[in-house]
């Protein structure tokens, strides 16, 4: 007895491609992927890149929120209470952005979006999140910030008058230009 499995073989491969394709989209976004009972409080499912944000594996993830109410371990001490607060807040999704230490000793900022699973009674039974590494983000926002922060020391510590205008309306003069004018 023969058995035609051509369309099982197919869908196979679509499904191995397909399971491929997200794995690299995750690993170039930099994005890991979870599920949490949230009546056990564990995780259920972490993926590769997820532990990866972390430096660590899928199974310690998993081990650590056995062990650890809401993976607090691997969240940086100084943003554990806010982000309590923040995934503690059952009427919305998660939706925080906080510090970890990576397993190197390295500090990232990560961005953690969570949607909620309700049973039929409405309660919270499953969160099913993402958690995206903004490292990069937050340290070219800080680069811009104290970049900014030199140049407005620059301009209003001039001793030259400083005026900038757009054709008749004004938008910022420094204190030396206004001394100028007696202002």
């Amino acid at each position: 007895c023969t058995q035609d499995i051509t369309d099982e073989t197919i869908t196979r491969n679509q499904l191995d491609e397909s399971e491929t394709n997200y794995r690299w989209a995750a690993e170039i976004g930099k994005l890991g992927h979870y599920v949490w009972d949230e009546v056990k409080n564990q995780c259920d499912y972490c993926s590769p890149e997820l532990a990866h944000l972390y430096g660590i594996t899928p199974e310690a993830y998993i081990e650590i929120s056995k062990q650890h109410d809401l993976n607090l371990e691997l969240v940086h001490p100084d943003d554990r209470e806010m982000y309590v607060v923040q995934s503690n807040k059952l009427d919305r999704d998660i939706d925080v952005v906080f510090r970890t230490i990576r397993s190197d000793g390295s500090i990232a900022y990560l961005h953690e979006y969570g949607r909620r699973i309700h049973d039929e009674a409405g309660r919270v039974i499953k969160s099913n999140g993402i958690i995206r590494d903004i490292t990069e983000e937050k340290i070219a926002e800080q680069s811009l910030r104290e970049s900014e922060e030199r140049f407005r020391d620059l301009i209003e510590g001039s001793i030259q008058g400083i005026y900038i205008h757009d054709g008749h309306k004004s938008l910022f003069s420094n204190q030396s230009y206004a001394s100028i004018f007696g202002y």
